[in-house]
């Protein structure tokens, strides 16, 4: 009877063993071997110290404990060593601890690594062969060229074979195809294509740039419209911001050669210097608004705080000092209106040079011309004279109180001189063609005279003088002579006569 027994408890093991079972349920799953069901308790695995996991003889591959010290988890025998479920052979979405120098995220091999966000490319760090580093949405997405950086979103964007390129900025560089060693810092700056050599900081600095060459662009919407052109330099923000195909212009300050579209060769320093160039080119501005007033004019050198032209097409003029305003072509300028003097400690030299003079001929007016001339003494009218030079900036002049008591000043002083029309008029009435006189050339010139000019007429005039007073001498001399003569004749009658 015990044989029968023990013959069907062994039955009924190897059918329990054969067969799938379930704890907790009469109908296992049938893809688990094991299939346990609760509502109120958990499954509990072997639980042991760090030391006892360690000494487990020749785990078996997939064995899984619950280690109690040390950092405490669940750890798997993955055929080779120990691994912790979550820990650092696997980074959390929570952070990670107990992590070494050793411990890395990247590959092994020598495939880039990609980051991606809604399935878009979202960051791109290749191997030291290709150096190409790219965080950003679409940052970088289309490059195949080679050392290249790009840093935000779409930066970058749809470079090609550019190289050597950086890139840093909400759609910095977003535009470059080919360009090579380029570097941009700033949104939308330097949205190139082609071009090379390019270097833009600032927010949308160079970013209308396509086929553009060896630009520095340092500043807010500094190059802002620059397309084609090349060599130009601009240091601060809207400096050169509407040029387009202008080239080797150099602008340094706020808002300076703003309006420059096509200018080329201009270097302006100084906050809204040169704001009106457009078109004029090889001028040389030097200080706060300087050029303020020029346009179109070329070859002009202003140094001062709004020094130049005071027409906008003029050219070769030179201004030196605050508010110093050449007024024609081919004209200098030293100082303002309340200057009182301009001296030094050499006298003025001009040429004079017998090499370089032709058509020489003897000056024939001397006396007649200064016999017409009348010397007057006068006050200046300097708050006039600025309102014509300045217009409707004029006003703005006199509320500087330093500039108004040096006006004020100056029009109480009585000066000596002549007026220039009234010179034009004696010149022209004897058809003298005196080069002492400046005739306006434009509404906003005015008449001056070169009073250096009027010694060679008065030398004439001494000369002239000097031979009437040699001609009275000798006429003097012929009569004295005669009436020595006459004594003597007289001398001798009375002798006889006696």
């Amino acid at each position: 009877m015990k044989n029968i027994v023990a013959s069907v408890g062994l039955l009924c093991c190897f059918q329990v063993a054969s067969a799938q079972v379930g704890i907790g349920t009469a109908t296992p799953h049938t893809s688990a071997q094991l299939d346990i069901s609760s509502t109120n308790k958990g499954l509990l695995m072997p639980r042991m110290s760090q030391a006892q996991r360690t000494a487990i003889t020749s785990p078996a591959t997939g064995l899984m404990v619950y280690q109690t010290d040390g950092t405490a988890g669940y750890y798997y025998y993955n055929g080779t060593a120990w691994a912790q479920l979550g820990g650092v052979s696997g980074w959390s979405l929570s952070g990670n601890g107990g992590t070494s120098s050793a411990d890395f995220i990247g590959t092994t091999d020598a495939k880039p690594l990609s980051f991606k966000v809604e399935g878009g490319l979202a960051g791109y760090l290749s191997s030291a062969v290709n150096s190409i580093t790219s965080f950003g949405y679409s940052a970088g997405f289309n490059n195949t060229g080679t050392h290249n950086i790009a840093f935000g979103y779409n930066a970058l964007r749809t470079n090609t074979s550019g190289r050597f390129n950086s890139a840093v900025g909400y759609e910095a560089m977003r535009l470059n195809n080919t360009g090579s060693y380029n570097s941009a810092f700033g949104t939308f700056a330097l949205s190139n294509s082609t071009g090379d050599d390019n270097t833009a900081i600032g927010y949308a600095a160079l970013t209308a740039t396509t086929t553009g060459t060896d630009n520095t662009a340092l500043g807010y919407l500094a190059l802002r419209s620059t397309t084609t052109a090349g060599f130009n330099t601009a240091v601060g923000g809207l400096a050169l911001t509407n040029n387009t195909t202008g080239g080797q212009n150099t602008a340094v300050g706020y808002q300076t050669l703003p309006s420059c579209t096509i200018g080329t060769g201009n270097t302006i320093v100084g906050q809204g210097a040169g704001i009106g160039i457009n078109s004029g080119s090889n001028n040389t501005g030097v200080g706060q608004h300087s050029l303020f007033d020029l346009q179109t004019g070329n070859y002009n050198t202003a140094v001062g705080v709004e020094a130049g032209p005071n027409a906008p097409g003029l050219s070769n003029t030179t201004a030196i000092g605050y508010r110093a305003a050449p007024t024609a072509d081919n004209t200098v300028r030293i100082g303002n209106a309340a200057v009182v003097t301009i001296g030094g400690y050499a006298a003025w030299s001009n040429l004079s040079d017998v090499r370089f003079k032709k058509d020489i001929e003897p000056e024939e007016h001397g006396l007649d011309f200064v016999m017409q001339l009348k010397p007057i003494t006068y006050h200046m009218d300097v708050a006039g004279l600025n309102q014509h030079l300045y217009g409707k900036r004029a006003g703005a002049l006199m509320q500087d109180a330093t500039f108004a008591k040096a006006v004020e000043a100056k029009e109480q002083v009585r000066q000596t001189g002549f007026s220039a029309q009234q010179v034009e008029k004696a010149a022209a009435s004897i058809g003298y063609q005196f080069s002492g006189v400046h005739i306006p050339e434009n509404e906003q010139d005015h008449y001056t005279l070169e009073y250096s000019t009027f010694v060679v007429p008065l030398v004439k005039a001494v000369q002239e003088q000097q031979a009437i007073i040699d001609g009275q001498t000798k006429k003097l001399d012929e009569q004295a002579k005669l009436l020595d003569e006459m004594k003597k004749e007289l001398e001798l009658i009375k002798s006889k006569l006696r």
